[in-house]
């Protein structure tokens, strides 16, 4: 029986596409905004985006935001991360501030900070007038 060739795919290409089968179409969109602009900012050093939360577990409510715990290799430099804070703001929007927006949060973590795991990484949250970030 021929069987069609599977197309090949780097382990962030499988790992997306079993997020994007997971998520509802009401999101799906949105987290393609936000996937890009994640490659886009930090293709050098990403090793995963986990999509988690409500997203996935099925708790999905009108206000809810989206989670992603993004794996990079090394920290990020401060105009990288100005950056890349600045361009998810645009994909993001406070809850109830827009009827196509959700929130975002992402959660960067450097691989080598977590294996073991020791410490957390950066989160930054927030809207375009208040964003909330730390390292540890």
């Amino acid at each position: 029986m021929y069987q069609k060739p599977r197309q090949v795919c780097d382990p962030l290409c499988q790992a997306l596409n079993i997020m994007r089968e997971a998520v509802i179409a009401e999101v799906s969109t949105q987290l393609s905004e936000v996937v890009g602009v994640i490659e886009r900012h930090l293709e050098p050093t990403l090793l995963a985006v986990h999509l988690y939360g409500s997203a996935v577990d099925g708790g999905l409510k009108p206000h809810s935001d989206i989670d992603l715990l993004v794996t990079v290799t090394v920290r990020l430099d401060e105009t990288t991360r100005r950056a890349l804070i600045n361009d998810l703001l645009e994909t993001s929007a406070s809850p109830g501030e827009s009827e196509i927006l959700r929130a975002v949060e992402v959660t960067i973590v450097v691989h080598d900070d977590i294996i073991p795991w020791r410490y957390r990484g950066l989160t930054l949250s927030g809207t375009k007038t208040h964003v909330k970030g730390f390292w540890s």
